[in-house]
C-alpha cells in the first residue's frame, strides 16, 4: 500500500485483415440510363466489426451489364466504399449488387428495379397488306413502342391515321401499349379503293 500506481506509454489496436463485407446503403429503384439512386455502398469490416480501411471493393449486377460507371472502389479510412456514377440501360425487375473483395465475404444489396425510359421511338413490327375493301386491313399492322435503349415501353397510347388524309371508316384508332410495349390495329376498314395508301403512328409527338 502507498505505492503510486504506474501508467504505461499509449499504444494502439489495429483492425485485423479484411473478412466480410456489408452493404451500409442500399440501390434505389431507378430509371434506365440514370445513376443508380440510393448511392450503393459498402463497407469492408474485420472478424471483430472493425473496419477496415485501403480495401479494393468491386461491384457487379446480377444481370446484364454497367453501362458506365466507377466500378472498383477502395474503401476510405472508414471502411466505406461509395459507388456513385453506376448506370444500368437494360430495363428489368430483380437487380442486385454484389460487392466483392478478394478473400472476403461478400456483400449483397437488396432487389430492385431498372425501369425504362421515356418513349423515343416507334418501330413496326407488321405492315399492313393489300386488303380488299372494306374488310379489316390485313397484316394486322401491328408496332412497339421503345426507350432510347431499346427497352419497350408499356402504357403509351398510340394513334394510327391514314397519312395522306382519308378518313379510316371503322376501326380502333388509339391503343395502349401493353407490357412488351406492343399494340396490334386487328379491325381498322378502308372502304375506299385507292393505291399508295400509308398508316401512320404517333405518341405523344412522336411519329414512326
Amino acid at each position: 500500500s502507498g505505492v503510486p500506481n504506474a501508467l504505461s506509454a499509449a499504444f494502439n489496436i489495429t483492425n485485423d485483415v479484411a473478412d466480410y463485407i456489408s452493404v451500409t446503403s442500399e440501390p434505389q429503384n431507378t430509371e434506365a440510363g440514370s445513376v443508380i439512386g440510393g448511392t450503393p455502398t459498402a463497407t469492408v469490416f474485420d472478424q471483430y466489426g472493425n473496419s477496415v480501411s485501403g480495401v479494393d471493393v468491386t461491384v457487379d449486377p446480377n444481370q446484364s451489364a454497367f453501362a458506365s460507371g466507377t466500378t472498383t472502389v477502395q474503401s476510405d479510412a472508414n471502411g466505406v466504399s461509395a459507388f456513385d456514377d453506376l448506370i444500368i440501360n437494360d430495363a428489368a425487375d430483380d437487380y442486385q449488387l454484389f460487392f466483392q473483395s478478394a478473400g472476403v465475404t461478400t456483400g449483397n444489396s437488396v432487389f430492385f428495379e431498372i425501369s425504362n425510359a421515356s418513349p423515343d421511338t416507334i418501330i413496326i413490327q407488321t405492315q399492313p397488306n393489300e386488303t380488299v375493301a372494306g374488310a379489316a386491313i390485313s397484316g394486322p399492322p401491328k408496332v412497339s413502342v421503345v426507350d432510347e435503349f431499346s427497352n419497350p415501353v408499356q402504357g403509351e397510347t398510340v394513334t394510327i391515321s391514314e397519312a395522306g388524309g382519308y378518313t379510316i371508316d371503322a376501326g380502333t384508332l388509339s391503343l395502349v401499349t401493353d407490357e412488351n410495349g406492343e399494340v396490334e390495329y386487328t379491325d381498322l376498314v378502308i372502304n375506299t379503293e385507292g393505291i399508295n395508301y400509308q398508316f401512320r403512328f404517333s405518341v405523344d409527338g412522336i411519329e414512326n
